[in-house]
């Protein structure tokens, strides 16, 4: 009897686990998101002059969001990088302000989510000028496949 009473208290209690589960690791995307945001803000402040970090791994280039993030104890570019809650890479997209490729006028970063497919219902993406979000990033600027991206795992990438 026992058992019958705890096998019903834990196949009603499990659902609920494992919603608080999903819940906690789409905060926690949100919360690597926002500091990720910080870093890029702080640098735009100060060294960046106005400017954005580049769309870049290039660890070479002190104005490289891989370089600025890891100035600033970010594992960010090859193969030991940031990655989110469910092991795929983030994205840092940057909208340069035409014709100066390298001034950076806006940018996003983004997760592809719980089923590690970015451009899905489930992507958590956080821009300049926006709060973070889960949802499809479908409208959003840096989702229309013309702007640059490099994922925090590897080299640089682009939109195709």
């Amino acid at each position: 009897m026992v058992l019958l009473i705890l096998a019903a208290m834990t196949s009603a209690l499990v659902p609920k686990l494992l919603a608080y589960q999903k819940d906690a690791r789409v905060s926690r995307a949100c919360e690597e998101m926002a500091s990720f945001r910080l870093v890029a803000e702080v640098f735009a402040a100060g060294p960046g002059n106005g400017r954005y970090p580049r769309c870049s791994n290039d660890l070479s280039d002190p104005h490289s969001v891989a370089s600025v993030l890891r100035e600033r104890g970010v594992a960010w570019g090859g193969p030991g990088g940031a990655r989110d809650p469910w092991g795929s890479p983030y994205r840092y997209f940057t909208a340069p302000l035409a014709p100066v490729p390298y001034y950076p006028l806006s940018y996003a970063f983004q997760s592809a989510g719980p089923d590690g497919e970015f451009g899905t219902e489930d992507d958590v993406w956080y821009t300049d000028w926006e709060p973070p979000r889960q949802g499809s990033p479908e409208g959003q600027w840096f989702a229309s496949g013309m702007y640059p991206y490099v994922e925090s795992v590897g080299t640089a990438g682009e939109a195709e």
